[in-house]
């Protein structure tokens, strides 16, 4: 065997052994509180540890999942806390915080794929594996998914339907002020939120609160379709006035998207402040309230009401902050 040959049997040989070995995916389960999950990939072990596609879990888990580009980091979010990762790098961040650790996602085929035990452990879950079936058995005895599906993140995919939202608005006011019917709202607002990457039903719930159910009443009027108060400071201020429904909608899902993220808009801007916003300083809606902002930013000022608390603490612990409210009127969409 010349030279040559023997260097490339040799290089093959080292790939081989540095290379991960997974077993085949066949027959490998997932259930969690009695539910099998379904993947649009399958599950892998990989040198014994079990991985599945990071946005299925996390939703079956009741969690939040974000990617952000520019940093090429996948964030899960849930109950307030957050664990981000690099795919394809060591190591995981907890609520921003790098642990030095063996904990590794992995891109498998186009899907990130994280670890079953490392994320069950962390949420909560507990973890049974049935060799025989090769099932993975997660269990909660209680009712955290509901928890989590109120955590906050602006951005991301919606969790309610448009049927949940229009519902939920058509229980408190039967006849709202607006010029279309209350399931043909909520599907604008998933519709131009899924365009920007802004969960809709986030935005459909922060319009509840602004508007008092489309009842309006305030210095704001239905013809304006301004939804959220944009521009409306207080002291009769009426804000921005908008040409339909739809602009009206889109020009809140970028507000919200300015707040959120530092991504740029996919359709032309027609909300005349989005440049005025800090950029990505709210990526929890408990962050819209200027008081709990760290940046000193917030959609709301100061965000809970000063006639009846003294501090934004005290508010925070009544559940009565901007954020708080909004995410009140979610979970009771999600109900």
């Amino acid at each position: 065997m010349d030279m040559k040959k023997i260097i490339l049997l040799m290089l093959l040989l080292a790939f081989m052994i540095v290379t991960p070995t997974s077993a085949a995916s066949e027959g490998v389960s997932i259930v969690i509180n009695d539910q099998s999950i379904q993947f649009d990939c399958e599950p892998v072990i990989i040198d014994g540890s079990l991985y599945a596609p990071v946005r299925q879990m996390s939703y079956a888990y009741g969690a939040s999942v974000n990617y952000y580009p520019k940093t090429k980091t996948v964030m899960i979010s849930y109950r307030g806390s957050s664990w981000g990762f690099v795919p394809g790098s060591t190591g995981v961040y907890a609520n921003g915080r790098f642990s030095d650790s063996n904990v590794q996602a992995i891109n498998q085929d186009g899907t990130v794929m994280v670890p079953v035990r490392f994320l069950s452990e962390v949420l909560g879950f507990r973890v049974t594996w049935q060799k025989e079936t090769r099932t993975a058995i997660l269990s909660n005895n209680s009712d955290a998914p509901q928890e989590a599906l109120v955590s906050g993140d602006i951005m991301g995919e919606a969790q309610a339907t448009a049927q949940q939202m229009a519902d939920y608005l058509l229980k408190y006011n039967p006849n709202p002020s607006i010029p279309c019917t209350a399931f043909e709202l909520a599907t604008i607002y998933l519709e131009e939120g899924a365009i920007e990457g802004v969960r809709g039903d986030i935005a459909f719930a922060q319009s509840i609160h602004e508007t008092g159910f489309f009842r309006f009443g305030g210095s704001v009027l239905p013809e304006q379709y301004n939804f959220a108060g944009l521009g409306a400071t207080g002291g009769g201020t009426s804000g921005l006035y908008f040409a339909s429904v739809r602009e009206g909608v889109r020009a809140q899902i970028q507000h919200l998207k300015a707040y959120a993220s530092a991504l740029g808009l996919e359709q032309a801007c027609v909300d005349p402040r989005f440049t005025y916003v800090s950029r990505a300083t709210a990526i929890h809606v408990e962050q819209l309230a200027q008081a709990l902002n760290t940046s000193g930013t917030g959609w709301a000022y100061p965000g809970y009401d000063t006639s009846r608390y003294s501090s934004a603490a005290e508010a925070y612990a009544a559940e009565q902050t901007y954020g708080q409210l909004i995410l009140k009127h979610l979970k009771n969409i999600l109900k």
